[in-house]
């Protein structure tokens, strides 16, 4: 995460660009740095946020956007989160044009070197890792990306996952989208990270 930083915002209430919702005091945004600069020139006075990241909203704010929590990218569109029955975390986009719906999830595992028993009835104690994969059948593998307490790491994704996650992008040329992708991907695990309490870990 060394090219980008994360921060909370300093004034409330605040929106960026088109976002579908005002910034609130549990959220969060990602700023690019110097050498991370990928954002098509018309939207830099976004003042370089490459993500935003919406935590559920409290009960009184139930009505705003993407009440159960959410991420939004200047290049693309939001996507709306909902915790699975297995704790997992989906992510599912819609365009607001078209209705073509993309969904992938973070689903949760016991880390490799542990037997799902040593950790049955002690969850807390567990160690976790989530993996990133797209909710369709036939581009499930391989998997996206890994996140741990340790960090996050991208594994990649396969021509025909390219042109998936792609389609909820608005890019200019393949530079740009590969470098969106990455964005949309941290983005999303850095969301995944806060709500298990593993983001004071990486910062």
């Amino acid at each position: 995460m060394s090219d980008t930083e994360i921060y909370q915002p300093t004034r409330f209430g605040k929106t960026l660009g088109d976002a579908p919702r005002k910034l609130t005091a549990r959220d969060m945004y990602i700023v690019q740095s110097d050498g991370y600069a990928h954002l098509p020139e018309e939207q830099q006075n976004q003042g370089g946020v490459v993500g935003v990241i919406y935590m559920p909203a409290k009960e009184e704010n139930r009505k705003m956007a993407f009440p159960g929590g959410g991420v939004w990218f200047p290049v693309g569109e939001g996507w709306e989160v909902s915790v699975t029955v297995r704790g997992g975390y989906r992510f599912m986009f819609k365009g607001r044009a078209d209705g073509v719906s993309r969904v992938v999830e973070w689903e949760k595992r016991v880390a490799k070197g542990r037997s799902s028993s040593a950790s049955e009835g002690s969850e807390t104690n567990a160690d976790w890792r989530f993996t990133l994969n797209i909710a369709e059948l036939g581009l499930r593998r391989p998997c996206l990306a890994t996140l741990t307490k340790q960090g996050l790491k991208v594994g990649g994704w396969d021509r025909a996952q390219r042109e998936y996650l792609a389609s909820s992008l608005r890019s200019g040329n393949e530079v740009e989208e590969d470098a969106a992708l990455y964005t949309s991907v941290l983005t999303m695990g850095v969301y995944v990270a806060a709500q298990e309490g593993w983001l004071n870990q990486y910062l």
